[in-house]
């Protein structure tokens, strides 16, 4: 169910990118989309460094040897009781949002610059 939640997110956003940018001006989509680049980097970079961190020391104090932690991190989420897979999981979700925040942001600036190569 989540996935198709995700699916259909992800679908949307692209809709919607799409649409703003046929109703909108090339210089609104583009300033809405370095906006959207700069939130997702504000709220994701901070939080993939918490969530490293939690991570790291979660697996630590469990005394879980996992050397494979930082290629592969979501696959140790299900080894903490619930309060501690909580601190782990809430700054996983947040540096996700800010990564599709970005990708979304991203999205609009490429159909921008395509936009204005066509010259329309």
């Amino acid at each position: 169910m989540r996935e198709a939640l995700i699916a259909i997110a992800i679908v949307a956003s692209l809709l919607a990118t799409s649409l703003a940018n046929v109703w909108l001006s090339i210089t609104d989509v583009l300033r809405i989309s370095w906006w959207f680049i700069g939130l997702g980097m504000l709220v994701g970079t901070p939080s993939g460094v918490v969530y490293h961190i939690a991570l790291y020391r979660a697996l630590k104090a469990h005394r879980i040897h996992a050397p494979d932690w930082w290629w592969n991190p979501t696959k140790h989420h299900r080894s903490f009781p619930g309060p501690l897979s909580l601190g782990v999981r809430i700054p996983f979700y947040a540096g996700v949002l800010g990564a599709g925040l970005s990708f979304l942001g991203c999205a609009g600036l490429l159909l921008a610059v395509m936009r204005m190569a066509r010259g329309s």
